[in-house]
């Protein structure tokens, strides 16, 4: 199913930072939602995602659901030990758009590369490593 909600469609930045209990971004859907099938959040516009000191943060999106930009330029992942994945990353094909992924060397390193449909080597040629 595909989602375009109102509330993110003009969304061009977003930042979260400094929410100890913050676990999770995107929540489930009902129940319901849930078990009929995957969804795909498009947001069109966004082309900076920024996620700092969350300590618990361990998805981006919850379950089978996948947030898409094709206008993404720039992640920035600093100081979310329990993230695994990049958001916004999970799909087949990178943005065109995309100009950089700021993040930890050793975060970089700790990441479940086995949800995507690229490479480590290629996308660390967007890697700007901040130590």
């Amino acid at each position: 199913m595909n989602c375009s909600r109102p509330t993110f469609k003009m969304l061009k930045t977003s930042v979260f930072a400094a929410v100890k209990k913050m676990v999770e971004i995107v929540g489930k859907g009902s129940e319901e939602e849930e078990e009929i099938e995957a969804t795909i959040l498009n947001i069109p516009k966004l082309k900076r995602l920024t996620l700092r000191q969350l300590p618990n943060l361990k998805s981006f999106c919850s379950g089978r659901n996948t947030i898409v930009s094709s206008s993404l330029e720039s992640i920035e992942v600093i100081d979310c030990p329990k993230l695994r994945r990049i958001p916004l990353l999970g799909g087949e094909e990178c943005p065109a758009s995309l100009q950089k992924i700021r993040v930890q060397p050793s975060w970089w390193d700790s990441l479940d590369w086995n949800h995507f449909g690229h490479t480590k080597v290629d996308l660390q040629t967007f890697c700007q490593f901040e130590f």
